[in-house]
């Protein structure tokens, strides 16, 4: 029983590293090309780079579909880049103490 069970979770990890490499591998293809004319798709009134994908998930190949929105992107960056520095001035004005955390600001 315990040989079974050994070789069953060997062919579920082996199945699942796989899937991995196979994910890997289409976000990758999807980095170096997403943004290709090619991709460019109309969506609700929105532009978005589309572009095919297959994934395989043990024996099965899966056929999808990887997305990029420029707007969205951007939108996010800003995003980060203004609460980086709320927080860089948050702790520009703050009267640390050496036993205190900066984290909890």
């Amino acid at each position: 029983m315990s040989h079974i069970t050994t070789t069953n979770l060997h062919q579920n990890w082996h199945a699942s590293a796989n899937t991995l490499r196979s994910v890997k591998e289409a976000v990758s293809e999807v980095h170096s090309s997403i943004d290709d004319p090619s991709y460019l798709n109309l969506y609700q009134k929105e532009l978005l780079f589309v572009i095919p994908v297959d994934i395989e998930v043990g024996e099965i190949r899966l056929k999808g579909y990887a997305y990029y929105d420029q707007w969205h992107e951007q939108q996010e960056r800003t995003n980060f880049h203004k609460r980086l520095y709320d927080l860089v001035e948050r702790l520009k004005s703050a009267k640390l103490k050496p036993w205190m955390n900066p984290g909890e600001l």
